[in-house]
Order: C-alpha cells, then sequence, then structure tokens
C-alpha cells in the first residue's frame, strides 16, 4: 500500500477538520487529564470546519492530506511566508501541522507529507522553515532531527489554563546549507 498525498481544498475541508481533531486528541490527551473541558473546547474552536474552510482560502496557507487506499490519514499544513522571532530569514515558510493517525504511522505518510510541504515551500522561494514541536513529544523530535531540521530555541503555548513548552526547529531549503 502506497501514501498519496494530494493538495486539500475548501471542499476537503471536513476532512481536514476530523483528521485535525483525532490526531490532536491522540497525540495530546494525556496532557489534558481532569482537564478534558479545556481539550474539547481548544478541539471546537481550533478544528471546526468552518475555520479549517477558511484557513484553507488564505493564499499564504497551503494544505495536503495523507491517503492511502482513498482513506485519508494525516494532514500537513504549511504557512508562507511565516515570521518568527528565532527565524531572521523574513521569507521563512513555516510547518504549522503535520499529523498522522497513530494506526498508519508506520506507512510513512509523515514523510510523505513532510516531501510535499519541503516542495512547495521551496517553489515559493523561501530559504528556511521553521516548526514548533512539544518538548515531550521524542517521536515526532527524532522523526524531524532524521530529516535534518536543527533546534533553534524554545516557545511556550497556553491552551485553556495549561502552558506548554515547545522545542523550535529549523531547516535549510533549496541547497541552503547555512540557513539549517
Amino acid at each position: 500500500m502506497t501514501v498519496i498525498v494530494q493538495r486539500a481544498d475548501t471542499i476537503t475541508a471536513e476532512i481536514v477538520a476530523l483528521l485535525g481533531r483525532l490526531t490532536f486528541r491522540e497525540t495530546f490527551e494525556h496532557l489534558f487529564r481532569g482537564k478534558e473541558d479545556e481539550l474539547s473546547a481548544y478541539l471546537d474552536h481550533t478544528f471546526s470546519v468552518s475555520k479549517i474552510r477558511s484557513s484553507i482560502a488564505k493564499p499564504e496557507n497551503h494544505y495536503w492530506l495523507a491517503l492511502l487506499d482513498g482513506l485519508p490519514i494525516g494532514y500537513a499544513k504549511l504557512k508562507h511566508p511565516s515570521s518568527n522571532a528565532l527565524v531572521s530569514d523574513g521569507s521563512a515558510a513555516q510547518l504549522q501541522k503535520i499529523y498522522v493517525l497513530s494506526e498508519f504511522l508506520s506507512h510513512r505518510a509523515g514523510y510523505a507529507l513532510l516531501q510535499a510541504v519541503t516542495a512547495r515551500a521551496e517553489e515559493s522561494e523561501a530559504k528556511t522553515m521553521w516548526l514548533t514541536v512539544l518538548d515531550s513529544n521524542q517521536r515526532a523530535i527524532q522523526f524531524y532531527e532524521r530529516n535534518h531540521w536543527s533546534d533553534l530555541g524554545r516557545a511556550t503555548f497556553s491552551i485553556g489554563s495549561q502552558e506548554f513548552s515547545f522545542r523550535v526547529l529549523k531547516t535549510g531549503l533549496g541547497g541552503d546549507s547555512a540557513a539549517s
């Protein structure tokens, strides 16, 4: 079985929204023990179909779906341009989301999505791509390190009453090793 990656659009916003809810819950639900209402509120706000549809329609946002035998199993989002205080490149791109349903992680859908995102960032003439990843998400950190991302610093993000620590990672694009 081969993973196929295709661009998502406003017509597939429902699929992206559902994958977003499911994969975020799978990945982070353990961090919300006793605060399930905060997780539910975050999911309702962040992954509403109308919000995803609006986000997909913005010219700086690019979404992809990963399909395995026609079944949607993951998605990714790239924003370009996207600035960050830790990234000096003003035309940098941000890998904002890349999630795969846990049942399908062994099919290399994350890698296929990363290739699509990277190709689009390079087409946009970005020289640097950056992302944030939860400090405790060792599986994701190792994935990015294997794919030539390097540590740039730290950031925090709040959901409800909880504050989370993230690593900021970056990679160079288009053969620009100085950016990585």
